[in-house]
């Protein structure tokens, strides 16, 4: 095999490998973002069916037992200017897993917070109320390294009841004035909050909004994978 041929090998082995990597490679993943034609894109994460992307996160981490502020928010040295804003709006409602489907979250008192970077709050619930928020601004060299705080609430007062939440978002840029948009908004990303249930049972969540890997690709990695041990044991 030409050294050609092997370096289109190992780039359908990594193509293939993220594709088969499923919804463990969501888990604590920070959500990359770029710039692209003016508007963020999102670089990272997983397909969903819908169109969007996934990411996840688990509420009782570190001490607190209804928080969490996974996912945290990347933007790399250079692509905003120094005090540009990174920002998220809410999109569509609480959605929550029943057992076979993700259903919008209607009559469930059970409601998700985010405190953005100034204190402020936004809600996802079963009634879809808009809001934004601000995730932080660049630093001197133009990157943003950030985490805010997410909640899991039950709007009766009570104690929330174990079970997988998911909300819509979509991020945009602002100037340090926190008035002018200077980046367009990324497509709807989501993200999945496991909050009691048993890791497993989650996953089986997840992996429903997912894209399935289509069969073939199992095929063609096993394939790859036998054609590239042939000729390691010719060459030897």
């Amino acid at each position: 095999m030409s050294s050609r041929d092997m370096m289109k090998v190992k780039g359908w082995l990594a193509a293939i490998a993220l594709m088969s990597a499923g919804s463990a490679m969501a888990q604590h993943q920070d959500v990359e973002v770029s710039v692209e034609n003016g508007s963020l894109v999102i670089e990272n994460g997983l397909q969903m069916l819908n169109g969007g992307i996934l990411f996840e996160a688990e509420f009782g981490e570190f001490g607190e037992p209804f928080g969490t502020d996974d996912p945290g928010f990347e933007v790399d040295d250079g692509i905003f200017q120094a005090g540009e804003i990174l920002a998220y709006q809410t999109l569509g409602n609480l959605r929550m897993w029943d057992g076979n489907a993700w259903v919008d979250a209607i009559d469930s008192p059970i409601q998700i917070a985010a405190t953005d970077v100034l204190g402020n709050q936004t809600v996802w619930d079963g009634a879809g109320t808009f809001g934004m928020g601000l995730i932080d601004a660049a630093d001197d060299e133009g990157g943003i390294h950030s985490h805010i705080e997410f909640e899991i609430q039950d709007s009766n007062g009570g104690t929330p009841m174990p079970g997988a939440f998911m909300i819509e978002l979509a991020l945009f840029g602002m100037a340090a004035d926190q008035m002018t948009e200077v980046y367009g908004a990324t497509g709807s990303m989501f993200v999945a909050f496991n909050f009691g249930l048993d890791e497993d049972v989650f996953e089986m969540a997840v992996d429903a909004a997912l894209v399935p890997i289509p069969g073939a690709a199992i095929f063609m990695l096993s394939g790859l994978l036998s054609m590239f041990g042939l000729s390691r044991r010719k060459a030897a």
